[in-house]
C-alpha cells in the first residue's frame, strides 16, 4: 500500500504541474492525490500495529512519526524553494520525481529475516 501511495502521487503530480485543466483533468488528479493520501498515510500506521513488539508499539509509532515529519519537512522546504526560485511546475516535477524513486526503493527493498542463533 505505501508504494501504491507513493505511485498514485507520481502519476498525480505531473498533472498538477501541467497548470490549469478542465474541469475532468482536475477531478482526476485531486482523486490521484486522494488516493496516494489514503494509501500512503495509512500503510505505515497498519504496519506498526502489526509489526512492533507490544511493548515497543508506542516508540515505534513514534519513531514513523518522527521519520515522516522530517521526510515532509524536507521535501515541502525543496518543494517551496523550487517554487519560488524555479516555478510551480519545476516543484511539482521534483514531488513525481520523487515519488517514483521511493516507489522503487519500497518496491526492491525486502525486509529481511533475523539471523537464528544458537541452531544446532
Amino acid at each position: 500500500m505505501l508504494a501504491a501511495g507513493a505511485v498514485f502521487f507520481a502519476a498525480g503530480y505531473p498533472w498538477f504541474a501541467a497548470g490549469a485543466p478542465p474541469a475532468a483533468r482536475a477531478a482526476a488528479r485531486v482523486c490521484l492525490a486522494g488516493l496516494g493520501i489514503g494509501s500512503g498515510e495509512t500503510a505505515p500506521s497498519a504496519a506498526v500495529a502489526s509489526l512492533a513488539p507490544g511493548q515497543f508499539r508506542g516508540s515505534a509509532f513514534g519513531l514513523v512519526a518522527t521519520v515522516q515529519s522530517a521526510g515532509n519537512l524536507i521535501a515541502s522546504a525543496a518543494a517551496g524553494v523550487l517554487w519560488s526560485a524555479v516555478s510551480p511546475e519545476a516543484a511539482f516535477i521534483f514531488l513525481a520525481a520523487a515519488m517514483v524513486i521511493a516507489a522503487t526503493l519500497i518496491l526492491t527493498t525486502r525486509r529481511q529475516s533475523a539471523p537464528v542463533t544458537g541452531a544446532a
